[in-house]
């Protein structure tokens, strides 16, 4: 039963991913949580979705921007040491807490009209923070994506950078966490085991996925990736709770 729920979990995760550029972990989350606890469900949720990235980065690779995914590197490495302590020795529900709370108000933020037609100058110290916070949410709750979607809405990038961007970047990141939590003995083999049954059923959801995303154009993949961010707002809050 429970390699039936992981394979169902992790197919499903891969169709979002696909569509959305980001949200397996969160889709995956709510089948997983029913027989994994937060110390199993985080590892083998860095190691499918580094696959998972990888895969997508590999399909948009010709709209990937380097400069920004070096930016996002900078920041990305300290924060996944924060993330490992704060996922080590913090509960981390008043961190998902507060997550969930501000990509609720940055969603709400992005409905001004105005503030959402604005496409916003890129600097690295704006791309340095993004990856810090990206670092500290992989490694502490396996949610690292929504700080790199809310880095690229607010710069105003269409559908095909946004996706191939933030997959190149959370490839690195993910599996930056992944030996970061090696390092900190949080794999063992049923881990192991899970994430084993959860990359194939990822990349064929990923697969399936396609003809959904060649026909989706750049406001709806704007409205898509806010959805995401409010499920994964909701998604923090009530892990919270």
């Amino acid at each position: 039963m429970n390699e039936l729920l992981c394979v169902t979990a992790w197919f499903l995760a891969g169709l979002v991913n696909g569509i959305s550029g980001m949200g397996a972990a969160m889709v995956a989350l709510p089948f997983l949580s029913i027989f994994m606890s937060p110390q199993e469900f985080v590892p083998v949720a860095c190691i499918v979705v580094t696959v998972i990235s990888a895969h997508m980065a590999w399909n948009y690779r010709y709209a990937c921007k380097v400069s920004t995914i070096k930016a996002l590197f900078i920041g990305t490495i300290p924060g996944s040491f924060v993330g490992l302590g704060l996922l080590i020795f913090i509960a981390p529900r008043l961190l998902q807490f507060i997550i969930g709370i501000v990509l609720l108000l940055f969603v709400v933020w992005q409905f001004n009209k105005k503030v959402s037609q604005i496409k916003n100058k890129e600097t690295l110290g704006k791309g340095i923070l993004a990856g810090f916070c990206a670092g500290v949410m992989t490694t502490a709750i396996s949610f690292g994506n929504p700080p790199v979607g809310i880095y690229t809405l607010h710069l105003g990038w269409g559908h095909h950078e946004s996706v191939g961007t933030m997959n190149m970047f959370s490839t690195g990141a993910y599996a930056i966490a992944c030996i970061i939590q090696a390092m900190g003995g949080l794999y063992h083999i049923e881990v192991l085991q899970y994430a084993a049954l959860g990359i194939p059923a990822a990349i064929f959801g990923i697969l399936c996925s396609i003809p959904i995303a060649r026909r989706i154009n750049a406001q709806l993949f704007r409205n898509i990736l806010l959805f995401v961010l409010v499920i994964s707002g909701c998604v923090c809050i009530i892990r919270a709770i």
